[in-house]
This record gives structure tokens, sequence and C-alpha cells, in this order.
């Protein structure tokens, strides 16, 4: 997680609890338990801003630096078109992303507040980005929001149906099942099927099929009809295989992964 993100679970904390106080006593609030997780995370309020998901040399490539650095230049760039200088430490991050709406920062009381808003603001609406920038953004943005329901089916296969070699289904159930629309459904198992970083499986490991008089066919999932049934079949041996894979390049989860 970068260190913006750390900010709005901070934030988001303070916003469900309904806590009031500038951000030193908001993380000092959040780390009552005694494992100065915010701290630890981010470097705390006075440190640097590194752009990126981590400092840690063990998890950094070339390919990963050149990324960052686009992002840099970029923010850079946007923000100084703004008027508006590149944040030097998280206590200036958290500054920034009031000025940019990402959260409301206001003093009620002669008391600080920090709240985040109900709605987001796209990025296009508070940066000025160019065309490549925006649709790189938009891409982002839906795939991260196909992953979260692609892993709720993930739960539903592994966690409620305790990892069955195959299932015989429709749309319709799966949607019920994990309580999203059927078009959610669709985009999450096209995701499930294809994507092997987002969901640990691939092509090889899931497969979805149904049955028509030549016999079993590759499904769609795209074109189905919603009550259509289609059958899932699965490989979780090669599917555990996956996991440890990944999980070994994975440094937020390095534990095993059943």
């Amino acid at each position: 997680m970068t260190q913006g993100q750390w900010l709005w679970l901070l934030l988001r904390g303070a916003t469900g609890s309904e806590a009031d106080g500038d951000l030193d006593a908001l993380v000092a609030r959040g780390q009552r338990s005694g494992e100065r997780w915010f701290d630890n995370a981010t470097g705390g309020l006075e440190g640097p801003i590194f752009w990126g998901f981590s400092t840690d040399e063990q998890w950094r490539t070339s390919e990963i630096d050149a990324s960052d650095r686009q992002r840099r230049e970029r923010c850079v760039g946007a923000l100084g078109r703004l008027g508006l200088r590149e944040p030097r430490t998280v206590r200036d991050l958290a500054l920034l992303m009031g000025r940019l709406g990402l959260c409301r920062h206001e003093v009620v009381g002669g008391t600080e507040r920090w709240r985040i808003p109900q709605m987001l603001p796209l990025p296009s609406e508070v940066l000025p980005m160019d065309p490549e920038w925006e649709r790189e953004s938009d891409e982002g943005r839906w795939q991260y929001q196909i992953a979260a329901i692609a892993g709720e089916l993930a739960e539903l296969f592994t966690e409620d149906l305790n990892k069955p070699d195959e299932v015989t289904t429709t749309i319709t159930e799966l949607a019920r099942l994990i309580e999203r629309d059927t078009e959610d459904v669709r985009h999450g198992l096209v995701d499930f099927a294809v994507n092997p970083l987002v969901f640990l499986s691939s092509a090889t490991i899931v497969s979805l099929t149904v049955d028509t008089p030549e016999g079993l066919v590759h499904a769609d999932p795209e074109r189905l009809d919603d009550d259509e049934s289609f059958r899932i079949s699965f490989d979780w041996a090669a599917l555990a295989e996956r996991r440890l894979r990944v999980h070994r390049l994975d440094p937020e989860h390095p534990s095993d992964p059943d």
C-alpha cells in the first residue's frame, strides 16, 4: 500500500468513529494498541514521501523504479500547473489530499476535524491530466473494481463451497450468492478465469463450459444468458502451486497461502 492509502485508512477510522483532533492526535489514537501500524507503514507524519508501494530493496525492480519515476513526474507536473508544491512529508501529503478533495480538513470550534467524503472525486476532476494518463487511470480503476468482485467469487468457491472440483450454476445464482449485479458477476468471472496475478488462477486452472448437443464447449461469461446453466471446473492442486509462487513474490502475504 502507498502512504496515501495508509493515510486514507487513518482518516476513514476517524470518520467512522467521529473522532476529532489534529493528525498527531489521530495517529496516537489509532496506535493505542502499541502496534504503531501507521508509523511502521508510512515512516510517520514527518517521514519522507516515497513514490511507490515499498522502499524495501528486496521488492524493487528496474520496472517498478521506472513506474514510480513516471508516477512522480506526472503528479509533480500536474501539481505545478495548479500552483501546488510537491509534498515532502506524509503530513504534507495529508494537507495536499485536503486541497484536492480526497479528504475534508476543517476547524470546528477550535478543534481540527479530518473526514473522508462520501464520494471521492475522479483524478481528472482535481488534476490536469493528458489523455493517455486519464485513460490509464480509468483502466486501473476499472480493473481494481473488477478484481474486488473476482475476489468475492474466489471466497465463495474456496470458503463457502469448500473447494469443489466442479460447480454447475448460473450467472443469476452467483449474483445472488455474492449479492452483486449479474453484469458485475460476468466481469468478475472473466477476471477470475484469465488473470493469474489478481486471482491466483488462470485459464489452465479454471475452465468454464456449457453443455450442448455436440458436448461440452467453452462458455464465455459475457455471452451467457443470466439463467443459462454452465459448469466451472477447478484444479486446486495447480491453484495451490500457483499460490505458493505468487506468495513468495508478495511482501504483503509472506505466509502459507492455505
